[in-house]
């Protein structure tokens, strides 16, 4: 009969150092994420939420708000004769710019994981 006895001490150690370094990731990805909506998308107020332990988000809404909570507060293009007034935008709501900028970004944080 064959016995096999393996030291595992470095391997768990390893992977428990893993397992921090993941579980730190969440407030990082808020820090970019925030950093991101202000230096990229030129947002004056970033709203980054964090819905759960792991998970980081953001609202892009088109031209700011939807044109329905601006019609509501009595805005500038709540006026009926206003040029804006019912106008859409072809453009896309999260440009391939910006969607790149942010992947840049991530892909720098994980970059830093010591694996």
């Amino acid at each position: 009969m064959l016995t096999f006895q393996l030291d595992t001490t470095q391997v768990q150690a390893r992977i428990a150092n893993m397992a921090a370094q993941v579980a730190a990731m969440p407030p990082k990805m808020q820090e970019q994420m925030t950093t991101w909506q202000s230096a990229d998308m030129n947002r004056k107020r970033p709203e980054t939420e964090t819905p759960d332990d792991h998970t980081v988000a953001t609202q892009v809404w088109r031209r700011g708000r939807p044109m329905v909570m601006l019609l509501k507060t009595g805005s500038k293009f709540s006026h009926p004769g206003h040029p804006y007034r019912g106008m859409m935008s072809v453009r896309p709501i999260l440009r391939p710019v910006l969607f790149d900028q942010l992947h840049a970004r991530m892909v720098a944080l994980l970059a830093a994981i010591k694996w």
